[in-house]
This record gives structure tokens, sequence and C-alpha cells, in this order.
């Protein structure tokens, strides 16, 4: 016997890049993120409820932290907590991640964040600029080639540390992030 499975649209919210999205027990509701437009949403499903409560701000990893603030990832290794309508930057960017984002977490059963991040922007090497601009961008690091950049995958520690575990992953996402010991 075979099921089949048929989607639902449950929120018609047109996002131009969503990601990560999250369930939030304390607050019975789910949280994802519009890259693009940098839009946090949440949906309240007992009461039809659909909000962004966060804009300006590129999101592209949600986690449930162990007070019931949501931990934030976005871009060049920026962290922040969300509670009560408002962030506070733990880290707003790590220079050895310019040009790069997170691209979407995971916790495994220990606890501990994994996170995928990868290059994603300022890859303007097909875009007009003149030379001496183009030569400063490239020694600060912000142009790179699509080759250069990498997927990784990162371990975030206590203190929001970021530490490389595993290169060469391309574009890394939270379901592919952590396979269980067997």
């Amino acid at each position: 016997m075979s099921s089949t499975l048929s989607p639902e649209m449950i929120v018609p919210c047109d996002c131009a890049l969503g990601e990560s999205p999250t369930w939030h027990a304390g607050s019975n509701a789910l949280y994802w993120s519009d890259i693009a437009r940098g839009e946090l949403h949440r949906f309240r499903p007992d009461s039809g409820e659909h909000r962004v409560v966060l804009t300006g701000t590129l999101v592209s990893g949600i986690s449930v932290e162990r007070d019931g603030a949501l931990l934030l990832l976005g871009r060049w290794g920026a962290i922040g907590r969300f509670a009560d309508s408002e962030i506070r930057w733990l880290r707003r960017w790590d220079p050895r991640h310019f040009g790069y984002r997170f691209n979407d977490c995971i916790a495994d059963p220990q606890g501990r964040l994994f996170a995928g991040i990868m290059g994603y922007e300022l890859d303007m090497g097909r875009v007009p600029m003149l030379p001496g601009v183009r030569r400063r961008l490239q020694r600060a690091g912000l142009l790179r080639r699509a080759s250069s950049r990498e997927g990784k995958l990162c371990l975030l520690s206590r203190g929001r540390r970021i530490r490389v575990v595993g290169r060469g992953l391309g574009r890394p996402n939270g379901c592919l992030l952590y396979t269980s010991p067997s």
C-alpha cells in the first residue's frame, strides 16, 4: 500500500527565498525567514495569524535557545538573539566570513548547533567596474571566484565561536548537516 502526500498552502506569503522553518513550542508558532527580503516570519496555526516580526535583517538560520529566544544566523558570521520583538547582536560580523553567509542550521541530539556557511555575494567577476575598485575589493577579500566560495560545516560553541568542522560542501543545508552516528 502506498500513500501520497499532498502539499497544502497554509500561509500565502510569497517569499522570494524562504529558509529555515523552525517550530517554537513555547509560543506555538512556526518561524522562517525570507533571506532575499530580509524578513523573519511567524505563523501561529491555532489562530491563523501570520506576521512579519523582523525586517531589514538577513536571517538564513534559526534555532530556539533554551530560554525560548530565537538564535538568528546571518551574513558574514553575524549571530543575534531575537526575544520580545527585539534583536540583540552577539556578533555582528566576523572578518573571516566576508562574502559568506550562514545557510541554515540544526541542533544535534546533544544540543550542539551545526550551521552551513556558503559563499553567496560580491562574486562580481562579471560586473564591470574600474580596475582600482576591483583591486581594492580583491585585497579586502570581498571579491571571490565561484570556485573559491566553498561551503563549510561549522559548529557554534556556547560562546558563539565559529569552528569549521567540514569543507568543500557546496551549499550545505540544515537537513543535510548532521548524520547521527550508527
